[in-house]
């Protein structure tokens, strides 16, 4: 079992390596269509109900109420989360800071606060934006990866931060 499990990494490192830039643009330019398509069809629906509105301006405030909600719900879950999570503090883990620091001026972003959950799950996960942005790491994750994976790791996260996916995901669920 463990044999066919060893090999993983490298069959996952392979594959994505094996993507073309203009596929994922592609892959992204879809999907993102597909969501509009869905959010004007559910407008076109409802506007009967808001006859009194220039169907023009009736989509403008739909997908301005879309953005803002999805930006408030991040600022709320980012508030929520730092309040539960433990900050990490820079003399704890100095090598962490050093990696976000060298991965940061590389993107051009600011040093995103980082918070550990004390739990033994291999997980990390990003909230916020590029300016006010968190990285969560579990200590499962702390314990188990090594340096080049823990940057590896660290990177994916700051790659959310950058390109503000949690804007995004909550978008998607309003």
């Amino acid at each position: 079992m463990w044999g066919r499990l060893s090999s993983y990494p490298g069959r996952v490192r392979r594959r994505v390596s094996e993507i073309e830039h203009w596929e994922l643009l592609t892959l992204m330019i879809v999907a993102t269509a597909c969501v509009g398509v869905l959010y004007v069809t559910i407008a076109y629906y409802a506007y009967p109900l808001f006859t009194f509105l220039e169907f023009r301006t009736y989509l403008l405030v739909a997908v301005g109420g879309v953005v803002v909600l999805a930006f408030g719900s991040v600022k709320r879950s980012v508030r929520k989360l730092r309040s539960e999570c433990d900050p990490l503090a820079r003399d704890e883990a100095p090598g962490i800071y050093q990696m976000l620091e060298s991965m940061c001026a590389d993107l051009e972003m600011p040093v995103p606060d980082v918070y550990v959950i004390p739990d033994e799950e291999v997980n990390a996960f990003a909230k916020g934006t590029r300016s006010d942005g968190m990285v969560v790491v579990h200590t499962g994750l702390l314990d188990e990866m090594n340096d080049e994976e823990l940057r590896a790791v660290l990177g994916h996260e700051l790659t959310h931060l950058y390109y503000r996916d949690s804007v995004t995901m909550e978008a998607m669920d309003y």
